[in-house]
């Protein structure tokens, strides 16, 4: 599908659900790879924000079908971990990976001080506060471990981007979606334990309406020693 089509959904009337029941529908056709433009945006900047995953223990929060589970086994990670909170998009993710949990992003079934990476990919939207799921990801992260994080661009909120998709029935839906500024990822981090290092915001290119706004931002953080 094409970046342009992909736009032209966010501006359609849809049936918005929420994330929980949206994923339910969405999981028969979402595979474990970036199978749009935006998602490709997206899958550049996080793999130029991860640290080195040989020999690391990783988690991907909210896997979804499992594309960074993936990504995290290609680059050598002694163990990855799949967690999120539907049951359809783990059934997904049981194609790449048996070692997945049903759970919530702000109550990790993981051990304090157990995971080097926590990779989080286009999920953090799905809710409104991010302070309790950045608690729980520097609570799971070991000292010095790294976030590495994604979501659609704040300015997708002024443009009135929603995030869509059809599903096998033929109709359109979109998700329940919150939009979080860069000082809202920077308060989370700052209360809890982490520093921002790097930020990436990747724009849009083509020519089209959103021809040079940034569609993505993805950030990564590290847990702090004391």
């Amino acid at each position: 599908m094409s970046l342009q089509k992909i736009l032209n959904i966010f501006r359609r009337p849809a049936i918005e659900l929420t994330p929980l029941d949206a994923y339910a529908l969405w999981a028969d056709n979402y595979p474990p790879e970036a199978h749009n433009s935006l998602m490709k945006i997206e899958e550049r900047a996080m793999i130029d924000l991860l640290p080195e995953l040989k020999n690391k223990i990783v988690l991907d929060l909210a896997c979804g079908s499992g594309r960074y589970i993936l990504k995290a086994k290609e680059q050598g990670a002694s163990e990855v971990y799949g967690l999120d909170f539907s049951l359809p998009m783990l059934s997904r993710a049981r194609d790449v990976s048996n070692q997945l949990a049903l759970g919530n992003m702000t109550a990790l079934p993981f051990e304090s001080d157990s995971i080097d990476v926590v990779i989080c990919g286009l999920s953090i939207g799905h809710v409104r506060d991010l302070m309790p799921i950045y608690r729980e990801i520097s609570r799971v992260l070991s000292p010095n471990g790294v976030m590495v994080c994604s979501d659609i661009h704040p300015f997708g909120k002024l443009a009135g981007w929603k995030r869509q998709f059809t599903a096998s029935n033929g109709l359109e839906y979109s998700v329940e979606h919150h939009f979080h500024l860069y000082k809202d990822h920077h308060i989370a981090c700052t209360s809890n334990q982490m520093v921002i290092e790097d930020v990436r915001e990747p724009v849009i290119d083509g020519k089209h309406q959103w021809e040079g706004v940034p569609a993505i931002l993805a950030i990564r953080a590290r847990k702090t020693l004391n």
